[in-house]
């Protein structure tokens, strides 16, 4: 796992928790499961190289996903939600520096509104032609404006060494 994930799974959520300043809970999206997949992680995420926020996805494969998979990953725009971003690469692609989990990140995005749930849907096909659907796999996101201020002041851009 990245230390960037280990940094979004665990310390952006205590932190917020312990300051107040988002509302994790029984109003945040549970992490699903579908025949491939579980969700490991995911929501919103800030680039801080490029200072833009962007929707991110982790899963942990259930079973063996096949060498040809490809993914179509589908991401609610907030800006406009009858524009989705999608993103389609080969599974193989998306694994994570050690091999064992796939990561989706979507393009730039804006216009999230405080509170609300954003759907991130990844269709698992057994090759790029995407005639034949193996899985299906949705998950909901929450966005906290409380805890994207905190996490943007508490990252500062590093000078390249």
């Amino acid at each position: 796992m990245r230390l960037s994930q280990i940094f979004r799974i665990i310390f952006v959520p205590a932190v917020a928790l312990i300051a107040g300043l988002g509302t994790l809970g029984a109003s945040d999206p549970n992490p699903t499961r579908s025949e491939y997949f579980e969700s490991a992680g995911g929501g919103f995420t800030y680039d801080r190289k490029a200072e833009v926020v962007r929707l991110n996805i982790t899963l942990k494969p259930l079973k063996p996903v096949p060498p040809s998979a490809f993914l179509v990953t589908t991401f609610q725009n907030p800006a406009n939600p009858a524009k989705p971003l999608v993103v389609e690469k080969l599974a193989k692609d998306s694994l994570t520096k050690r091999g064992n989990w796939l990561d989706v990140q979507s393009a730039p995005v804006t216009g999230m509104k405080d509170n609300a749930t954003y759907l991130i849907s990844v269709r698992l096909y057994a090759d790029k032609t995407k005639k034949t659907l193996l899985s299906t796999h949705d998950q909901r996101v929450a966005y906290h404006q409380g805890m994207m201020d905190y996490v943007k002041r508490m990252m500062p851009l590093r000078k390249p060494k």
